[in-house]
């Protein structure tokens, strides 16, 4: 009995030591909150603190925000997008062309719906490109990244679409202009 209560202190001594908050706030007064991210709308997020276990809405003085999703950590800030002014944005590639995306919760679906955007250095604001319906995909892309030749050959070549569209940035940072 006794080396039965001993195996089970020593899990659970693993396990909690193991299970370190993933997420964090951090505020502009240089305070930073450990926990997890239940939800985020537009600029303001519903955080479980590590320490405490309470929940609650934090919308002010929030400098940035970082969500570990699936081993993957995306630092979140409030951005402009065309037509969204002050939402929390997650910075997924920077450079001359940098891609981003906005997360946000369904509540009637019971689920979350990603968008992505794009910002090239000196637009005032980000552009949802990938994301409409309009018009195709490398119709769209091809037209954004006009200024690259060889970019927009591989566009209407099919050789990105849009799950590919990381790739289509990171070749445009390294090969064009």
């Amino acid at each position: 009995m006794n080396k039965l209560i001993l195996i089970i202190v020593a899990l659970t001594l693993y396990v909690s030591s193991d299970m370190k908050a993933q997420d964090a706030i951090y505020f502009t007064d240089g305070t930073v909150l450990e926990g997890s991210v239940i939800q985020m709308n537009k600029a303001k997020v519903y955080f479980e603190n590590a320490d405490t276990g309470d929940r609650k809405w934090h919308k002010k003085k929030i400098d940035s925000l970082v969500d570990d999703t699936d081993g993957t950590k995306i630092t979140y800030k409030v951005r402009n997008i065309k037509g969204l002014n002050g939402v929390f944005s997650g910075e997924l590639i920077k450079g001359k062309v940098s891609y981003y995306v906005m997360v946000k919760y369904n509540p009637a679906a019971k689920n979350y719906l990603s968008s992505y955007y794009l910002h090239r250095e000196g637009d005032k604001a980000m552009r949802d490109l990938p994301n409409s319906l309009v018009s195709p995909y490398s119709k769209r892309m091809a037209k954004y990244f006009s200024d690259c030749s060889t970019l927009v050959k591989r566009i209407n070549g099919k050789k990105y679409n849009y799950s590919t569209t990381s790739d289509a940035i990171e070749y445009y940072n390294s090969n064009c202009n």
